[in-house]
């Protein structure tokens, strides 16, 4: 039974101008004359309602600014609101159900397509808009009756119907109603996630055990997309703190593929006899093996990285950011191939697997030979030139989980032609050897940091947080999947059926943490 709230004859006479507002902007849309502009007077439509409601329970609309101060926000956005109208509404115990949850949600994902909207991305009077605007229509009007009706008063909108609609054009609305109201759920549960953890890190005390770092210059050379990531195999470790690579290469040891532990490689002519197993260890097995290692790049990539270099078989990081439908490029070395892609920027990130990518072909520097011909492949196959380029202009280098200690991984620092006078730091659970570090640091100016790098990372991202450039996952996840919805056209039925089912998955995954 939904209850309903006594408003003032003041109030009133607010809403009936408030509903005049909205009733010329629903019956003027035109369904056959669908353009980016649609959105954006919807949305408009709907952020009447949102003041109204914030002004009748005294919700103060507030905003965050780049330091973390909170301050008032006298420009607001639909998508700025409802999440305000959405906390107060539960804090008070105020009709809190699952089906006011997807309304109220509907709001700041009709609020989001709008935004998309103004980025230019509905062009002319296609499929896609047909379907798109259809659905916000019927978003707008189920959330204008639920709050009318909450507010006792009469809806100035009805439902629109759509006489020349196939049922092709039905169903595919209908699917993507599903997909809005799955992702304003997914939204709820985030906040509810967000506000059950606690920030435990003492950032004072944290930043005295790495006092070396600048994290004013380190975040702003983030924000300006002027740090670069290299991520090596030290960070995947099982219960013990023991290597998974070095697990698996110790496991297939035998007569015929023998592994050379003190230099790390195995021996000649086993490269084919590898292939087979890592492709079916770093394919099937490995990602379950790699709680410890995920976890750790789960944390960072939630900093905007322009460019990730890794230096391991593995493609956790490209596992991670398009499990979370986070936009990048990838790519990994291949002996015969030179990649042609666009500079590394923070709208286009690349993800680079520096020595190849085990878990699509088994293929992998595994040998001297290999290594060897590697160090003196032409560079633009080895490192395509755009990467050069960007690690060459980039002034602060982040190294996670590399051993200094290994002569190869010393080696590789001369091929990736870094810039002389960057700010460097490197984070290993192996310190260096005094003699290696004292090379790394005369010269590639490395500074090795003699302390956790999940310290470190934890650290970083809580002073990214400060700074308001970081992004949890779960919320990049939300927002490039309303961008994916609004680009389904009648044509793709199964695209929605597609992103449904990742939806759901990303619910399972917020109700098991």
């Amino acid at each position: 039974m939904l209850k309903t709230i006594k408003l003032s004859d003041e109030q009133i006479g607010k809403l009936k101008t408030i509903s005049s507002k909205i009733k010329n902007i629903y019956n003027g849309m035109e369904c056959e004359n669908r353009n980016a502009g649609c959105l954006n007077t919807l949305r408009q439509a709907l952020e009447y309602i949102c003041f109204f409601t914030c002004d009748v329970h005294d919700i103060k609309i507030t905003r965050k600014t780049k330091k973390g101060k909170i301050v008032e926000n006298d420009n607001p956005t639909l998508g700025d609101m409802a999440p305000l109208i959405e906390k107060h509404f539960k804090e008070n115990d105020i009709l809190w159900s699952k089906e006011v949850g997807m309304h109220i949600g509907s709001v700041w994902i009709l609020g989001n397509l709008g935004s998309h909207a103004q980025k230019d991305q509905f062009e002319g009077d296609t499929d896609l808009n047909k379907a798109t605007v259809a659905n916000a229509l019927n978003s707008m009007y189920i959330v204008t009756d639920w709050f009318y009706r909450y507010f006792g008063q009469e809806c100035p909108i009805a439902p629109k119907g759509n006489s020349t609609e196939t049922e092709e054009e039905k169903e595919l609305t209908n699917k993507i109603n599903g997909l809005y109201e799955k992702l304003a759920v997914l939204k709820l549960k985030v906040q509810d996630s967000e506000a059950q953890q606690e920030n435990n890190i003492n950032i004072e005390e944290a930043e005295d055990k790495f006092s070396d770092i600048y994290f004013d210059d380190l975040i702003e050379a983030i924000e300006l997309g002027q740090c670069i990531l290299f991520v090596g195999p030290g960070l995947s470790t099982d219960e013990n703190g023991d290597s998974l690579h070095e697990n698996f290469f110790k496991k297939i040891s035998r007569r015929k593929i023998e592994y050379n532990q003190e230099d790390g490689f195995f021996m000649p002519k086993t490269e084919k006899q590898i292939e087979v197993k890592a492709m079916n260890f770093y394919g099937n097995q490995f990602e379950e093996q790699n709680k410890t290692g995920r976890k750790i790049l789960e944390t960072i990539a939630q900093v905007p990285f322009s460019l990730i270099v890794s230096v391991t078989p593995d493609e956790t990081m490209h596992s991670i950011y398009s499990d979370f439908n986070k936009k990048h490029e990838f790519i990994y070395y291949k002996p015969k191939t030179k990649h042609d892609i666009e500079e590394p920027t923070l709208k286009k990130p690349v993800i680079f697997n520096m020595l190849g990518n085990c878990a699509k072909d088994g293929k992998y520097i595994f040998t001297h030979k290999q290594f060897y011909d590697y160090v003196n492949k032409n560079q633009q196959v080895k490192i395509p030139f755009e990467i050069e380029t960007k690690i060459k202009d980039t002034a602060h280098y982040l190294f996670l989980g590399i051993d200094f200690n290994k002569w190869d991984n010393r080696l590789l620092l001369f091929a990736l032609n870094l810039y002389e006078n960057a700010e460097a730091f490197g984070f290993s659970s192996k310190k260096p050897e005094d003699i290696h570090s004292n090379f790394v640091m005369e010269q590639f100016n490395i500074s090795f940091i003699d302390e956790k790098y999940e310290e470190f990372v934890n650290l970083l991202v809580a002073k990214c947080e400060e700074k308001n450039i970081n992004k949890k996952l779960l919320e990049t996840f939300i927002e490039t999947t309303t961008e994916d919805i609004s680009k389904i056209s009648i044509n793709q039925p199964d695209k929605a059926k597609e992103l449904i089912e990742i939806i759901n998955e990303k619910i399972e995954l917020i109700k098991s943490n």
